[in-house]
């Protein structure tokens, strides 16, 4: 049995892997400059809209991204949203307009210690990672810190959703502004 603090690294792990391969298919798809353009504030009511009210439910965020026609990504960058123990339930995609646009969107399903949960994660690697996160927290409602670390240029903060979204987590990855700034946020939420 894992323990919460393996746990948590090994969300931190597939979230950086997320970060890490964000910044590949951004460039393979030619946005990277485009993406520093994001509008942080946006990005984080994208994020608030898209993955945590949907609360990470794939059929929600796939038929939205249907509907808007996002991009899909291909299985190689699909790589870059490795689940712990990653499930066939992996879809993601590079969206280059409307609010917060250009960003990357992506929702999996995993398992630990037998209890299933579905991560939706909103990233982006070159906007910046802190003005993303202050306007998540200045609208997210009743979250409590569990996590807040800063290692090899990344800062990483783990919340616990209150009141709502029971066992819920809101994860955020930033890179600090010698590493060139960006952001990954994810919501993992338990299946009912």
């Amino acid at each position: 049995m894992r323990s919460k603090g393996e746990f948590l690294s090994q969300v931190a792990a597939a979230t950086l892997c997320f970060s890490l391969g964000m910044a590949t298919v951004a460039y393979t798809q030619s946005v990277g400059e485009i993406m520093k353009d994001a509008d942080p504030r946006k990005l984080a009511i994208v994020f608030a809209g898209q993955c945590v009210q949907s609360e990470a439910d794939i059929d929600k965020v796939k038929a939205a991204a249907d509907l808007l026609e996002y991009i899909p990504l291909d299985e190689q960058a699909m790589v870059a949203f490795g689940a712990a123990e990653p499930s066939e339930d992996q879809m993601g995609w590079l969206v280059g307009s409307g609010d917060g646009a250009p960003y990357l969107l992506g929702v999996n399903t995993g398992a630990f210690n037998g209890r299933s949960f579905s991560v939706c994660t909103v990233s982006n690697p070159y906007v910046s990672g802190a003005q993303v996160v202050d306007a998540f927290l200045e609208n997210a409602g009743q979250l409590e810190l569990i996590s807040d670390e800063t290692r090899f240029g990344q800062r990483q903060r783990f919340w616990r959703i209150v009141g709502w979204l029971d066992g819920a987590i809101i994860n955020s990855v930033e890179g600090t502004v010698e590493m060139g700034g960006g952001v990954t946020l994810s919501v993992l939420v338990p299946s009912r």
